[in-house]
C-alpha cells in the first residue's frame, strides 16, 4: 500500500496515472540496467551524470522531463541509451489518489512524488533498478565496477531494497560555489566542490529503516549561522539570539534507497525511503553535489513555483543561509 494508506494499492496508483504519461523518445527496453530520474532544466549535471554511470555499466536511462526550457529533452533525445517521459502535469502539480474502495476517502499528493513509484512500476518491471537525482551520484562498493555484477550478488543474496547515505558535497565558500564551470564527469565535480563532513550519518538497524546519526552538512550550517524553521523569525530575529533561544534547526535527507527490486510489494514509499526495510548488510554512499554553481537557478525556480515540500520550505531556508553566509566571509 502506498504511503501507508490501506486503500491504495501500488498497482492501482499506477493504472490511474498510467495515462497521464507519454514516452516521447526511446524504446524502454526491461531488463536491461537501469537508471530512472526525474529531470528538469538539469544541463549543468546531465553531462557527467550520464558518463558517470555508464561507466558503472547502466546502458539505460529513464528521464521524466518535468517541461524543461534549457535543452535538456533535445540533449537527452541525442543519447542512443536514453528514454524520455512526459506530462501535461507537472512535478508540483497536486493530484487526486484513487479513492479507499471502503471508506470513499481521498488523499492528495505531488504527482512528482508519486512517479517514483509509478514509473518502475509501469515501465521497468520485476528487477534491479537505481532511482538517482541529477546531483546524486551513487558509489559502488570497491570489489564491484559494474552494476549488473553488482545486482546479481544481491539477487543471490536474496537483498530487494538497499539503502544510501545522502553525503552532502560543498566547496570551500560562497565565493567558489557561485563559480561557474561546465562538469563533463564526477572528477570535474569533485574537483570543484571536494568538501564533506566527515561524520557517520546513518546506521543499520535489523528489519527497520536506518537510524539517523548526524544530521549532514546542511543542518550543520543552518544551526551555525542561526537559520531557523520559522521564516518570520529569520527575517526579523539576529542569527545569534536565534542560536542562543534554541529555535529548531531545520534538516535534509540524509537517507536515499537509489536499489530496489521492484515488484512483490517492494516500492518508494514517498521520496527517499521504500515499503520494506532495507538489508542490514549493506550500506552505500551517494555524493550528492547541492552546493554547486546551479543552486541559485533552482532556488529561483522553486522558490517562483513552490513545486516542493511545503511550498518550497527548504529553499527558502537556504536563501536565508547564502544571504548570511554572504555577510559572514562566506566560508562552509
Amino acid at each position: 500500500y502506498y504511503m501507508g494508506d490501506p486503500g491504495v494499492a501500488v498497482n492501482d496508483l499506477a493504472a490511474a496515472f498510467a495515462d497521464s504519461l507519454r514516452l516521447a523518445h526511446g524504446v524502454v527496453r526491461p531488463g536491461r540496467p537501469t537508471v530512472y530520474s526525474i529531470v528538469r532544466d538539469e544541463m549543468f549535471f546531465l553531462p557527467a551524470f550520464l558518463n558517470y554511470y555508464r561507466s558503472l555499466g547502466v546502458r539505460q536511462f529513464l528521464f521524466f522531463d518535468d517541461q524543461s526550457r534549457d535543452g535538456t529533452f533535445e540533449f537527452l533525445a541525442e543519447q542512443p541509451d536514453c528514454c524520455i517521459l512526459v506530462s501535461d502535469k507537472l512535478y508540483g502539480d497536486d493530484v487526486e489518489l484513487p479513492a479507499d474502495p471502503v471508506s470513499g476517502k481521498v488523499r492528495r499528493r505531488r504527482f512528482g512524488v508519486l512517479l517514483k513509484s509509478i514509473i518502475p512500476h509501469h515501465f521497468l518491471g520485476d528487477g534491479f533498478a537505481i532511482y538517482a537525482d541529477a546531483d546524486e551520484f551513487l558509489l559502488l562498493p570497491e570489489r564491484f565496477t559494474d552494476v549488473s555484477d553488482f545486482f546479481r550478488v544481491l539477487d543471490e543474496a536474496d537483498i530487494r531494497v538497499v539503502s544510501a547515505s545522502l553525503l552532502e558535497m560543498y566547496p570551500a565558500t560562497l565565493e567558489d560555489m557561485r563559480r561557474g564551470i561546465h562538469p563533463a564527469s564526477l572528477q570535474d565535480l569533485v574537483e570543484s566542490y571536494p568538501y564533506f563532513d566527515d561524520r557517520c550519518l546513518l546506521t543499520l538497524r535489523p528489519a527497520a529503516q536506518p537510524a539517523l546519526e548526524y544530521k549532514g552538512a546542511s543542518w550543520r550550517l543552518f544551526r551555525q549561522h542561526g537559520v531557523c524553521k520559522r521564516h518570520w523569525i529569520n527575517r526579523h530575529v539576529p542569527a545569534a539570539m536565534i542560536r542562543v533561544l534554541g529555535f529548531p534547526t531545520p534538516s535534509t535527507a540524509c537517507v536515499k534507497t537509489p536499489i530496489l527490486r521492484w515488484g512483490a510489494g517492494v516500492y518508494l514509499d514517498g521520496s527517499h525511503r521504500a515499503s520494506q526495510a532495507p538489508s542490514e548488510e549493506i550500506l552505500l554512499t551517494m555524493l550528492h553535489f547541492k552546493f554547486t554553481a546551479d543552486l541559485q537557478r533552482k532556488m529561483d525556480f522553486a522558490l517562483t513555483s513552490r513545486a516542493y515540500a511545503g511550498g518550497s520550505r527548504i529553499y527558502r531556508y537556504y536563501d536565508c543561509l547564502f544571504r548570511r553566509l554572504g555577510s559572514g566571509g562566506g566560508a562552509f
